[in-house]
């Protein structure tokens, strides 16, 4: 995977990251979008996603020797003034959630990611770069920075599937760049390593109380809170916090050969104290959007505050579409969104997007997607759909049932995993507001009746068990967990497959990995595997006691 980048940018070239579990028209989508014409792949990727009329390059087969294909390459590095590259070349393309229904495609230079390497070079010190922790799928920007930053500077970087691994791997890395809500299960169960020196954590509004929690945790490690779109090349903003808040976490100041304007309705600057919209500008400004002019020319804008001769050197501003405030001592504060975009988990989602995918079902008349929050402050996404009913239509249970099933399947082959809801609510007619608008706030509460198969009554002492882990851990009532569930299907993802080992470690006293409770999501099987791992248990502790009475020894 890094030879492949690497590879690519020193050819000259762009790289588009393909995500071989997003389901295959969304990946269509991306490599009819970007125009692919080389996808570098491995055979037990390329068996199983469709890569249309692209040339596949097999990257495990580059090196064997059997193959001509790189015989008449010269084995000397290419130049920079062979490949073309310059400033204003593309590094890559990173997608992200669009409102129109697909997603846009962000065209950073090499220009705004080494503005952005050069900062983060001056703002850690040696013993914290020493080792980055990559966990990050390449699909998401923040893997640039866990690539990039050590791989430029003489560092390493350490390469994991996600975070979680830190579960079940003792691992050696100076830093960590994760997302709160992922750093918040990792402490509960003790996964940091001692040689960590300081946590990165962006993507979601961080809390005071993690903070501290983890400055008591962890002594000596510091906590930097980072914000930034894509749009802007990773990070924007950052705060280093080494001593206990009080107040809620700001996202700090500007990162160096960067600009920022809180500016109001008219694009007026705004005061100290003031929310208003944060427009940023500087060296991290992309390009634009990929074949979206229109969207380009509305997000991208010229800086109403451009001097050629002053400091406001940045000809274009970015509309972020976040609401900001300056504090009294100069730095920022987060405050929320103008428009239906949130973060869950890190995942940056358009609601209208997912919306627009179930509008596009001819079984669904409208659809209404929310983000709530369960108990421990982790979102989750909620839609109410409102299914196109005739007289013929007989809507029992049974085919309520059948039809949500239908709709989850035609909607997990066009989005992935993250952004399909964990519940789904139909609604037969909408609340509204007095100006005839579906009223959010009088929407119900989802009961948990998810799209499921038939319901199978528990049977056993450790299926009752589990459900009851699984119903506290997913806000379920216990009566709407099947024995068939799966716990992803239900809600479940990554995140509570740490809390969810914890709790069957406290519940039954053995041990199982991530790995295992992933492969055996669902709940018959999962409790089989438990009462299995619970036999041989027992066996080795009476094989063990066998030998003590036999040696007459303790």
């Amino acid at each position: 995977m890094v030879i492949g980048i690497w590879g690519i940018l020193k050819a000259g070239g762009a790289y588009v990251p393909l995500d071989p579990d997003y389901p295959q028209a969304r990946l269509a989508f991306l490599i009819d979008d970007a125009s692919l014409s080389v996808v570098l792949s491995q055979n037990e990727v390329a068996e199983r996603v469709e890569l249309g009329g692209a040339s596949i390059i097999m990257l495990n087969k580059l090196f064997d020797e059997s193959s001509s294909k790189l015989s008449h390459y010269s084995k000397c590095n290419v130049s920079r003034t062979d490949s073309g590259v310059n400033k204003s070349s593309l590094a890559y393309l990173i997608y992200t959630s669009g409102s129109t229904g697909n997603p846009k495609g962000v065209m950073i230079e090499h220009q705004n990611t080494v503005a952005m390497l050069h900062w983060a070079k001056q703002a850690y010190s040696d013993s914290e770069l020493e080792k980055v922790l990559a966990s990050t799928s390449l699909n998401f920007d923040l893997s640039i920075y866990e690539l990039f930053l050590p791989l430029c500077f003489g560092y390493q970087s350490v390469i994991v599937k996600n975070a979680m691994a830190l579960m079940d791997l003792e691992l050696d890395v100076s830093m960590i760049n994760t997302v709160p809500s992922a750093m918040k299960a990792l402490l509960e169960v003790d996964a940091i390593s001692k040689h960590v020196r300081v946590i990165n954590l962006a993507g979601e509004p961080l809390a005071a109380q993690q903070v501290n929690n983890i400055l008591d945790t962890l002594p000596g490690v510091d906590v930097c809170n980072l914000y930034g779109p894509s749009e802007d090349t990773t990070y924007s903003t950052y705060a280093r916090f080494s001593t206990q808040l009080t107040t809620v976490p700001d996202i700090g100041k500007l990162i160096s050969n960067s600009q920022g304007y809180i500016l109001g309705r008219d694009k007026e600057l705004l005061p100290i104290g003031a929310v208003g919209e944060l427009y940023l500008g500087g060296a991290g400004v992309a390009r634009g959007y990929l074949n979206r002019s229109d969207l380009t020319a509305e997000c991208f804008i010229k800086n109403p505050y451009f001097s050629e001769n002053g400091i406001n050197n940045s000809s274009r501003l970015y509309r972020t579409g976040d609401l900001v405030r300056y504090r009294e001592d100069g730095r920022i504060e987060f405050i929320g969104r103008i428009d239906d975009q949130v973060k869950i988990r890190g995942f940056r989602i358009e609601l209208g997007e997912i919306e627009h995918r179930f509008n596009s079902l001819d079984s669904i008349v409208t659809s209404k997607v929310v983000a709530l929050s369960h108990a421990d402050g982790n979102q989750y996404l909620v839609v109410y759909l409102q299914p196109y009913l005739t007289r013929e239509t007989h809507w029992d249970e049974e085919r309520q049932q059948s039809w949500l099933a239908e709709v989850k399947t035609a909607i997990r082959a066009v989005l992935p995993s993250y952004m399909v809801p964990s519940q789904f609510v139909i609604m037969a007619e909408w609340p509204l507001t007095p100006n005839g608008k579906i009223d959010k706030k009088a929407l119900p509460e989802p009961n948990g009746q998810l799209v499921n198969q038939e319901y199978v009554a528990l049977k056993t002492e450790t299926e009752h068990a589990l459900a009851l882990i699984w119903s506290s851990l997913l806000e379920l009532e216990i009566t709407h967990i099947s024995a068939t569930a799966n716990f992803f299907e239900l809600g479940g993802h990554s995140l509570y497959l740490i809390k969810l080992s914890a709790s069957i470690k406290l519940t039954f006293e053995i041990e199982l990995t991530l790995r295992e409770i992933y492969d055996a999501a669902e709940l018959t099987i999962l409790s089989q595997v438990i009462d299995s791992k619970k036999a041989q248990s027992y066996l080795k502790a009476k094989k063990a006691n066998e030998s003590i009475i036999t040696s007459g020894t303790l």
